[in-house]
């Protein structure tokens, strides 16, 4: 009986042993299979709550100073999303990270997006509550290679960057001949977009969409326009602007009104903010506008701007 019940106990251990081994290799496989892993840059992270397709999605770059882009530069933007669509990331383990980076955040008027690209060639993206580490061989150059045009001419008309002084944010516009346009500092960090001689300074005094301002920027001839209110777009030298129930569009730097649209199929809300966004459309024949009804659902409504 010993002999037969010693034979059992070896066959037991037997399986136990072959069973761990098993359940180790597969632990160390899981390992490999998740650092391993590869996934697109766009579809990464929260990338998908973003509408590239909006008429107007912001794109914002920090390093040592804030770079802004909108898809009105239409060239930056095609390289930007093409970047994002074209890159390969592989999952990476979660570790401190301590070298030059950029920091780039992407904002579709609702949604907002953000990561950063190391000069290690890791990145993080960020949602609103983790990180997720990735690595992607030679990205950082890459990405330096694909804007350096853009950030050097970007800079060469406008800087923003955040000073000690009161916590507040200094930005400065140049002209061509590099004179100064204009310098002040605010409160939030200014958004500050250069397309086709013309740089769009884009501020916010307090919350809501009201407590917008633009000014723009002649660079050529040295223009500075009026401030406009509200949710702002431009397209050649007009701009339009939001009130709490109307859109108007002005001469960008005369300020001379050309138009303003009140009349809606629905009935308004009952609200402050009634009128949610306003854009031209691609050719600028036309105000896109998003506003909320009676029953503070979002309609949108097109209305055509008057031709000279």
């Amino acid at each position: 009986m010993k002999s037969i019940e010693k034979k059992i106990f070896c066959v037991i251990l037997a399986i136990l042993v072959l069973s761990l081994c098993g359940c180790s290799k597969n632990v160390e496989n899981s390992e490999i299979a998740t650092t391993e892993n590869i996934v697109n840059f766009k579809t990464a992270g929260n990338f998908d709550s973003i509408q590239f397709d909006n008429p107007y999605v912001s794109i914002s770059i920090h390093s040592d100073e804030n770079y802004y882009f909108s898809n009105r530069n239409k060239s930056f933007y095609q390289e930007f999303t093409a970047f994002l669509k074209d890159v390969e990331l592989r999952s990476h383990p979660v570790e401190k990270i301590d070298s030059k980076c950029f920091y780039i955040s992407i904002f579709d008027g609702e949604n907002d997006a953000s990561f950063s690209v190391y000069e290690t060639d890791n990145i993080i993206i960020f949602n609103l509550t983790e990180s997720y580490y990735y690595y992607c061989e030679g990205i950082y150059e890459r990405f330096i290679n694909t804007f350096d045009t853009f950030l050097t001419e970007n800079q060469k008309y406008c800087r923003s960057a955040s000073t000690p002084i009161r916590h507040m944010n200094e930005y400065v516009i140049f002209d061509k001949n590099n004179n100064v346009l204009e310098s002040d500092y605010t409160s939030r960090t200014p958004r500050l977009f250069y397309n086709s001689g013309i740089v769009h300074l884009w501020g916010q005094s307090g919350t809501g969409v009201l407590t917008r301002w633009a000014r723009f920027f002649d660079v050529e001839k040295g223009l500075v326009s009026p401030d406009y209110y509200g949710q702002t777009d431009f397209f050649g030298d007009m701009v339009c602007a939001t009130g709490s129930s109307s859109v108007f569009v002005y001469e960008m730097f005369s300020g001379k009104q050309i138009c303003v649209f009140d009349q809606f199929e629905k009935p308004l809300g009952d609200c402050i903010e009634n009128i949610r966004s306003a854009y031209f459309s691609e050719d600028g024949t036309q105000i896109i506008v998003k506003y909320l009804n009676a029953d503070f659902e979002t309609e949108l409504q097109i209305f055509n701007v008057p031709q000279n």
